[in-house]
């Protein structure tokens, strides 16, 4: 589509609209950036082969779970593995896109990871559900 807008000065502009792709929609609601798991990043992270997810890459300091230190277990970090969005299963970046669809900025989103703690000898995992204000 294309956006006629008319600036205060008289001048008219013409911008072309885009539609945000899965990647860009999850970064702007989200605040991360997530990459599925396949069998090389199973092996790295000692993860089971059942477990179906994206892996956290990047949390960007803008989002809410940069900024929520509530205490250890509602930490986010790089590593954690989002397995479900409000209800639907996420082991895809399209998949967590459509979990995102529908919502917009200052909605409240349901999202369960699995946090995958590496800072011991052994690795160990532990389920959460984070409740959070979509950016």
């Amino acid at each position: 589509e294309t956006l006629r807008l008319t600036c205060g000065d008289g001048r008219q502009l013409r911008l072309a609209a885009e539609g945000m792709g899965p990647a860009v929609l999850v970064r702007r609601r989200l605040g991360i950036q997530v990459q599925p798991l396949n069998r090389a990043l199973r092996r790295a992270l000692q993860l089971p082969e059942t477990l179906d997810g994206l892996a956290i890459t990047e949390v960007f300091p803008e989002s809410e779970f940069a900024k929520r230190r509530v205490r250890w277990g509602d930490m986010v970090r790089r590593g954690d593995i989002v397995v479900q969005v409000n209800g639907m299963l996420t082991p895809t970046v399209e998949a967590l896109s459509q979990a995102l669809s529908g919502t917009r900025g200052g909605a409240r989103a349901s999202v369960v990871l699995i946090a995958v703690d590496t800072l011991r000898a052994e690795i160990s995992f532990s389920p959460i559900r984070v409740e959070i204000t979509l950016n």
